[in-house]
């Protein structure tokens, strides 16, 4: 087996979409001590059968590992199980999944599968083994390497403590051998489905701040300035347009809660939001004051305001289709603030309590101190029909094509950036389309504007993937001769984002060649088993993987020199012992003074050779080598 090296950027993200789910317990070698190793309880020890891998999700809601996947190698190893659809692990519970057998007991409640459908279970060797994770698209989530640890423990290697500590053997601290789907002292995990949100859809709109619970002492919870206290009608929130055009915010939907809640308030047609522009939303009462030049709207027509809880509340927000945009957890922060949650610095910030970098409480419309957001206001938008699927996934050659229509023709800007950056890059365009090349892969978001006097929000959002379509070929052009070492080419990179690093791996480590090149010839190789890597300037892997071996030297093969006399004044005649199975030998001749090759002579049928007309003089070296009867050198 393989090992997992850091050169490869691909395997740096371990992160799930919305949970993380880790590897809490492995079995990956079993006691055959009687029973002692019967940890899927089938009343039978079995070294394929009784290995396990553990996962517990860290995440507080439902988790789905549909299609994920489980692999006994890196890159170049085997798929051992597939994870089947509808397998969902509740927040801080876990999944077994054994090598095969009849599990039988009740695990803590785990969700309990087997790998039989392998032919060899999960095939976790005790030593040399890295188990990798992936997710359904097939990428890397997490992985265990069983060579930092013991090789032959007869027991499972868990957390201590369970989901956050480093991993020991299983006796260390317990009477245990393996706790599968339970925690090390074999009590259940903590377990309540919770299922997630469903997912966002996309807004500019952010939620920037929120008061829930307004301070009861005197005045100073009077958010919306009309001179009275209210708990209900002085809670707001406070949403920031982070567009370069003005949002129609009209439709709207704030919720107090994820699925299950009721609608507190939607936010009537014709609200335009300016660019860095803010929107106020009160529970009610009569807001009074600028609040620095905001849009200040009340939710007084819902019976109880907004109703915003101090503890256990999520706020959600859709859009007019009804789609989640936005969501605020209170439970998250404290639950009786007495002011309001707000980002520090405004619009990018994480939340903070108003007060602890402020004098203020709570800053309805304007920013963290008070002052106003700087905003420009764009006249309404017109939209434009696109030719360009904005959910479209771009895959093979990095290349995005645009096309608009139903714009007023003149010139255009394309204006392009991947989402979460700061700036745009605007491409000018005559004519309705434009190709981008060598887009990197990641999320991108885009909008069209018409340089003759009219801007257009045609946007869209799209994604590029890797490249799937990166090759190469690679061949054994030498192998171990005496003297020298192995060397290998790989040529013929082709595909991806041009400029490549090609690797070998071996059991001693990586060697790294190639930079900025098409083919390269590794020199110099020990005897070993190497895979081949391509990786293209974007940091995506080729689908394929080589794989090379080089031979240790069979010294059976190489002539033993027996003498070399001089048999001439310029010349001499070398012998050597015969080797079975040899076709022929070849003898080279160089001049040790100056470095000159003065000979080299092959199909040699004899054990000897006269060598003669070399200049006198000089101090000379040679070397005979045979070849093999299958025309291999040696």
């Amino acid at each position: 087996m393989k090992k997992l090296y850091t050169l490869f950027g691909l395997l740096c993200l371990l992160q799930f979409s919305h949970a993380q789910m880790i590897i809490n317990e492995v079995l990956y070698d079993p006691s055959n001590a009687a029973l002692d190793g019967d940890a899927n309880g089938d009343g039978s020890y079995s070294q394929t059968e009784d290995e396990f891998i553990e996962l517990v999700n860290t995440d507080v809601y439902d988790f789905d590992l549909s299609g994920y996947q489980i692999w006994d190698d890196t890159l170049s190893g085997q798929l051992r199980y597939t994870f089947p659809s509808g397998t969902i692990v509740p927040p801080g519970g876990a999944v077994v999944v054994f090598g095969g057998g009849v599990p039988n007991g009740s695990f803590g409640g785990a969700v309990v599968l087997t790998a039989s459908a392998s032919a060899n279970g999960l095939s976790l060797n005790n030593s040399g083994e890295v188990i990798t994770i992936k997710n359904s698209l097939g990428q890397f989530v997490a992985s265990f390497d069983s060579d930092a640890l013991s090789d032959n423990p007869n027991e499972s290697y868990t957390r201590n403590a369970d989901i956050t500590g480093a991993f020991e053997q299983h006796s260390a601290n317990t009477a245990l051998l393996f706790s599968p789907g339970t925690r090390i002292d074999g009590t259940a995990f903590n377990t309540t489905f919770v299922s997630p949100p469903p997912a966002l859809a996309y807004t500019p709109m952010i939620i920037n701040e929120v008061l829930y619970d307004p301070s009861n002492s005197a005045l100073d919870g009077d958010a919306n300035g009309d001179g009275v206290y209210d708990q209900e009608e002085d809670s707001f929130i406070e949403f920031i347009n982070t567009s370069i055009f003005d949002f129609d915010a009209s439709g709207l939907q704030i919720w107090d809660d994820a699925v299950s809640g009721s609608l507190k308030y939607t936010v009537p047609s014709g609200t335009l939001i300016p660019p860095n522009g803010a929107l106020v939303v009160f529970g009610g009462g009569t807001p009074t004051g600028s609040f620095g030049g905001a849009i200040v709207l009340t939710a007084s027509s819902s019976p109880d305001g907004l109703n915003f809880n101090n503890s256990g509340e999520v706020i959600i927000i859709k859009d007019s289709n009804g789609q989640p945009v936005l969501s605020f957890d209170s439970d998250a922060l404290s639950n009786n603030p007495n002011e309001s949650y707000t980002r520090n610095p405004d619009i990018t910030g994480a939340f903070e309590q108003h007060n602890d970098n402020t004098p203020l409480l709570f800053s309805p419309g304007t920013q963290i101190d008070g002052t106003p957001f700087n905003t420009t206001f764009n006249p309404p938008l017109p939209t434009c029909n696109l030719a360009f699927n904005p959910s479209a996934v771009i895959t093979g050659n990095y290349t995005v094509k645009f096309s608009w229509s139903n714009l007023s023709y003149g010139s255009y800007s394309l204006n392009v950036r991947e989402v979460g950056a700061t700036t745009w890059s605007s491409f000018v365009v005559s004519g309705l389309q434009r190709t981008l090349e060598n887009r990197a892969p990641g999320n991108y978001e885009f909008y069209v504007a018409d340089l003759s006097g009219n801007d257009y929000s045609c946007t869209g959002t799209f994604q590029v993937n890797c490249a799937t379509d990166i090759s190469y070929s690679y061949n054994g052009f030498q192998a171990p001769e005496l003297g020298r070492l192995g060397r290998l080419r790989v040529f013929n990179t082709t595909g991806g984002k041009r400029k490549y690093d090609i690797y070998l791996v071996g059991s001693q480590g990586d060697t790294t060649e190639g930079l900025d090149r098409r083919q390269v010839n590794f020199t110099d190789l020990g005897a070993d088993s190497y895979t081949i890597y391509v990786r293209d300037a974007y940091g995506c892997l080729a689908d394929s993987v080589g794989s090379y071996t080089v031979n240790a030297l069979d010294t059976s093969w190489i002539p033993n020199l027996i003498n070399a006399p001089n048999n001439s004044p310029n010349g001499f005649r070398p012998t050597w012992n015969s080797v079975d199975g040899i076709i022929n030998y070849q003898l080279r001749i160089q001049n040790v003074t100056d470095g000159t090759l003065e000979g080299f002579i092959t199909g040699i049928n004899d054990t000897s050779y006269a060598v003669t007309n070399l200049p006198t003089g000089k101090l000379y070296r040679f070397n005979v080598r045979s070849r093999y009867n299958n025309g291999v050198a040696n």
